[in-house]
């Protein structure tokens, strides 16, 4: 080892760094103190503004310092708080959206941690690679010693989560003396053995339960999170689309781009992935029959956030790399993440509904505590950057097809920017309140939410949960947890159950659940525990688990739980119990029917193929029930199971598309190259559903006969543009030539005909990323031969056929690029067509310069005197690139003072380009003009050229010039020189697309975007432009009133908090948390202040001017 790299680890020991293996075999250092906010009175006042449901109060649990930038929580049996601190935001949690191409291409290509710990030390330099390991993320444990509501003691349980690869520490889960925690890369057990307080670095105390989460960066806040304990007794937990490559028991489990739902032992044996394909599933939550559920989050691209039933093996349709296409692919072309509705690919489980902006944290009522209003009830964390429009939202869901439907929402608890809630077991709402921003502030208050008042008996009952929860389970007698699982909360039912299983007293479970006369929930946690019994392997399932006659019991609950835990539980599973579960293919409920299905597709992959139950499930598919998309996941869950390729090859012939679509997703689910066998099927979406598999997972073996019905197979666009991506990869002669014959055909979408030219164009330097899906597909550059030939062959037939002008210029762009000759004459044609639209005149004079035409230069002199300003700027660039400065510093000069904004613009840009004394003279002139007489509109064009020109200096003496004759407190004066000659439609393309500022996460237009902050359809006609620019460079200087709480303090000591919606005439309005209006006299009021936006302040950083 090299001395200096022996002394570097050295150090490093010594320092207290933890020795674990990292990428690359680079030692951790030790994590610096993390800043954290004094104590101060704000918890006060932001109580004042909470708006809570009638008849509950905020009582303050934790605040900082005690608790900083609070991610996620676990309220153990003891009422101990265990709470995921971050401290990282921002710089070693960092986003792709600061950063450029050449760092999101390395993220989409990485594979592995290994390839993103290599591309981050390529790409940053070693000083910022040394900070971004000392920022840390840790566990605080909090505690009320004394029982008076308020914590009285807090310390870091566990830290040194501060590596390269480390992610934000954003999941947790604690019971009975251990705690589960999700920290991107690795999934941990801790347990504090010594008893201190602390966990220690040992890898008993720090358990690594499984590693390799995280492979790519994503976008901030993607993380492992979402840690819930399954009635089933495994822990489920979540990862956003930052993927993963895990090597468990010699498997390995890899998928670098999307979300997914895990499952495991508490022990982390037993791995399985749940469901697939979302994009930021923070939290999971069950209701009380074992349904799970999340909230997915949004792309910041004008979708919405989506509540998800998750089954096993769902798919919910998303891919990293569609967050780096401006229009989002698939998501938005393919309505991925609507609701269910006619046309969606058949692949995906859609939405259920939408439901908020900011999905966070997420739970289930269990029963007791805050009353019979949230009986059912999931509570959902709306985090929206600021407390004045982030809430606490509640629903309920009811049976609707095989799935169910949102119903009752409403926002049960406003104004608090809350990450995490739960019910304690005290009964109280446990909420973490993350206080303002997006990186955290070194604040953070942990809440209880609690009924003002409890009658005797809800009190009675709130007590007993509490006992229970603390007690020694151990301790109570078999007929006593036997009653227990029918008890009103569903967290002492499954202790009960839990507690039977340890035991191994299959006996009592088995009474309950036959017991026709007990409890509902009672018989559904028996069935749970028999089936948990029989994964832990501690009695002969075959023998004791009394699922045949609970298979066709009356209650359609039971028979649903029955089915699914069946098929979860690794039983052996006799003839009859599988002619049961046919049978239940045709219950009157589409729930058991989904259950029976996916559990004989479970039952299938353990015990082989299964003809009966596959003849079965494709009459299913067949039926009209398989419309609803769950029941067809299911279905095709058990087609998967019980057949193999060969099998559902066959059902090519069947003659029902119902059944050949299933079949085609079924192959797609074993990703099979049979597939390929329903490409030319009759029926379009089911040919599109074979492409959509060969090109999406890929299946690369058949790519290339997807290429080959580029030209011939169906006109759906889906299926258009894969078939053209498998082409361009292909690359062959014969590929360019199908590629021209699909750009001929006139009832071919434009969109794709478009595309096909586009192809052919860039055929040597193809994109990097697919033109599909954003993936990263590099393609070695090549010859242009094969394209070139394709197109200069059809280039008359083409030309002389009915195209477009979007298709014409496209045709003849490519043409000119790929070196076909005889288009310059068209090119220069189309230029001087003055019944051709300016913008693609100006394109075809540039392509033919471009592409080495000397007729360009003459053609630019006569288009200099073209009517049009877009025409003339288009000649200045050609000359300007072409010709001697002498030959154009003086048209350019003379073109400065033009009446059209955009060709003054222009000419002043290719001004400050031109390296030459002439040009250098002009622009000191457009400076002194500037200075005499100011031109807005242009102002941002001469600093730059005067920074080219004359130097950074005068660059700088002009900015200065500008602050110091703005008016005092005007926020916007460094950055005048934007407020005016914008381009509309660049400003467009911002808000729409670009993904560093994601405009549309928190805003609408068009009918597009989300609805954090104020809407913006005719914000130009009530607002100005300084105002507008003011809302960017410095939000917080002027907040719209509808999106900011303000805290006032009366003389006589009253603090009111709302939104203020008017003050005049000595009197201000004030809009509270509840709706209800407020008067106070202005001469009353002794403090007032008004929370910060929630609009990024570093915005700016992420736009050129």
């Amino acid at each position: 080892m090299p001395v200096r790299s022996f002394l570097a680890v050295l150090l490093a020991l010594l320092s207290g760094a933890t020795a674990y293996a990292v990428p690359g075999g680079h030692p951790i250092p030790s994590p610096k103190k993390p800043t954290v906010a004094e104590k101060s009175d704000e918890p006060v006042t932001a109580a004042a503004a909470f708006g809570m449901r009638e008849g509950f109060e905020a009582r303050l649990f934790a605040a900082e310092p005690d608790v900083a930038n609070p991610v996620a929580f676990a309220v153990d049996e003891k009422g101990r708080v265990f709470v995921c601190e971050t401290f990282r935001q921002g710089r070693a949690v960092n986003d792709n959206r600061g950063h450029d191409d050449a760092w999101v291409n390395a993220d989409l290509a990485a594979q592995s941690l290994e390839d993103r710990d290599a591309f981050y030390r390529r790409l940053l330099d070693e000083k910022t690679v040394a900070e971004w390991e000392l920022d840390d993320d840790r566990v605080r444990m909090v505690v009320d010693t004394d029982g008076d509501g308020v914590a009285d003691e807090a310390s870091v349980y566990a830290d040194g989560f501060n590596g390269l690869m480390a992610g934000t520490a954003a999941g947790i889960l604690a019971r009975r003396g251990e705690v589960w925690l999700a920290c991107i890369p690795s999934f941990y057990r801790l347990r504090d053995l010594d008893g201190d307080g602390r966990i220690d670095r040992s890898a008993s105390e720090r358990q690594e339960l499984s590693t390799g989460y995280g492979i790519r960066v994503a976008l901030r806040g993607h993380d492992l999170h979402g840690l819930v304990l399954g009635p089933d007794g495994r822990i489920y937990f979540s990862i956003g689309d930052r993927g993963y490559k895990l090597s468990l028991d010699g498997q390995t489990y890899h998928d670098p781009g999307s979300g997914a739902v895990f499952r495991c032992h508490p022990d982390g044996t037993g791995f399985e992935i749940f469901a697939t394909s979302l994009r930021n599933p923070q939290e999971l939550a069950f209701d009380d029959l074992g349904n799970l559920f999340t909230v997915d989050n949004n792309s910041d691209g004008g979708d919405q956030a989506r509540l998800v039933h998750l089954l096993p093996g769902s798919d919910s349709g998303w891919n990293m790399s569609f967050q780096y296409m401006e229009d989002r692919g698939p998501w938005h072309r393919e309505k991925l993440w609507h609701t269910a509705h006619d046309g969606q690919p058949a692949w995906i489980i859609p939405p259920l509904a939408h439901i908020g902006s900011g999905p966070s944290g997420l739970s289930f009522y269990p029963g007791t505590g805050l009353g019979r209003h949230f009986d059912g009830r999931f509570l959902l964390c709306d985090f929206r950057g600021g407390a004045a429009n982030s809430s606490i939202r509640t629903f309920r869901v009811v049976p609707k097809g095989a799935s169910f439907a949102p119903v009752d929402e409403e926002e049960t608890f406003r104004n608090v920017l809350a990450t995490d809630a739960e019910v304690g077991p005290d009964g109280s709402l446990w909420v973490s309140d993350w206080v303002h921003g997006w990186e955290g502030e070194g604040k953070g208050r942990i809440w209880r939410f609690v009924p003002g008042e409890r009658s005797a008996a809800e009190q009675g009952i709130v007590d007993e949960v509490q006992s229970l929860l603390g007690g020694d389970w151990e301790q109570l007698e078999a007929s006593r947890l036997a009653t227990l699982l029918g008890h009103v909360d569903r967290r002492v039912r499954l202790e009960a159950q839990w507690e039977l299983v340890r035991r191994g007293d299959d006996a009592s479970l088995e009474r309950v659940a036959a017991e026709p006369d007990a409890k509902l929930l009672a018989r559904v946690h028996a069935i749970q525990g028999l089936a948990q019994l029989a994964r832990g392997s501690l009695l002969r399932p075959s023998v004791v688990l009394p699922f045949g006659p609970l298979l066709g019991d009356p209650s359609w609950e039971i028979r649903m739980v029955a089915a699914r835990e069946l098929g979860d539980s690794g039983a052996a599973v006799d003839e009859a119990d599988r002619a049961k579960l046919l049978g239940l293919l045709h219950d009157h409920d589409l729930h058991v029917r989904s259950a029976a299905a996916i559990a004989l597709g479970r039952i299938g992959r353990q015990s082989g193929p299964d003809p009966v139950a596959a003849r079965a499930l494709a009459a299913e598919a067949d039926g009209a029930a398989a419309a609803d998309p769950h029941y067809r996941h299911a279905i095709v869950m058990g087609l998967a199971g019980v057949s193999d390729a060969v099998g559902l090859a066959a059902l090519s012939t069947d003659p029902s598309p119902r059944v050949r679509l299933a079949a085609v997703i079924a192959l797609r689910r074993l990703g099979s190259d049979v597939v390929a066998g329903f490409l030319d099927d009759a029926d379009p979406r089911v040919a599109t559903e074979a492409a959509r598999a060969i090109h999406d997972l890929p299946l690369a073996g058949v790519s290339s006969e997807l290429a080959k019905r580029v030209a011939t197979g169906p006109l759906d666009e889906s299926f258009l543009r894969r078939a053209v991506a498998a082409a361009e990869a292909s690359g062959t002669k014969a590929d360019a030539e199908r590629l021209v014959a699909l750009a001929a055909r006139s009832d071919a979408p434009v969109a794709i005909r478009a595309l096909a030219l586009d192809v052919l164009r860039s055929w040597s330097q193809p994109p990097v990323r697919s033109r599909v899906n954003g993936s990263w597909q590099p393609i070695d550059p090549r010859d242009a031969a094969p394209a070139r030939e394709a197109l200069e062959t059809a280039l008359p037939d083409l030309l002389a056929s009915n195209l477009d002008d979007r298709l014409r210029a496209g045709l003849l762009k490519g043409a000119a690029e790929l070196g076909i000759s005889s288009v310059g004459p068209l090119l220069a044609d189309w230029a001087r067509d003055a019944s051709r639209s300016p913008v693609s005149r100006a394109e075809a004079l540039v392509t033919l310069d471009a592409a080495g035409d000397a007729s360009a230069i003459d053609l630019s002199a006569a288009l200099l005197r073209d009517a049009s300003p877009a025409v003339r700027s288009a000649a200045r660039r050609v000359r300007a690139g072409r010709l001697p400065a002498a030959e154009t510093v003086a048209e350019l000069a003379r073109a400065a003072a033009a009446a059209d904004v955009g060709e003054r613009q222009t000419a002043i840009d290719l001004l400050g380009r031109i390296d030459d004394p002439a040009a250098t003279s002009a622009v000191a002139v457009l400076v002194d003009r500037l200075r005499s007489k100011r031109d807005a509109a242009t102002e941002l064009e001469i600093n730059e050229a005067a920074a080219r020109r004359l130097g950074q200096g005068v660059a700088d003496r002009l900015a200065a010039e500008r602050v110091a004759t703005a008016l005092q407190g005007d926020s916007t004066a460094a950055w005048g020189d934007c407020l005016d000659g914008g381009d509309a439609a660049k400003g467009r393309a911002v808000f729409f697309g670009k993904v560093a500022v994601s405009c549309v996460r928190c805003h609408r237009a068009e009918g597009v975007g989300g609805d954090v902050g104020p809407k913006l359809d005719g914000i130009a006609k009530e607002k100005d432009r300084q105002y507008l620019l003011e809302a960017i460079v410095a939000p917080d200087a002027k907040v719209a009133d509808a999106f900011r709480t303000t805290v006032i303090v009366t003389d006589d000591g009253r603090t009111m908090a709302g939104i203020v919606t008017g003050e005049k005439d000595g009197v201000l309005k004030l809009k509270n948390a509840d709706g209800g209006v407020v008067e106070v006299p202005l001469d009353t009021i002794e403090d007032r202040a008004s929370g910060p936006s929630s609009m990024p302040a570093d915005l700016a950083k992420k736009l050129t001017r």
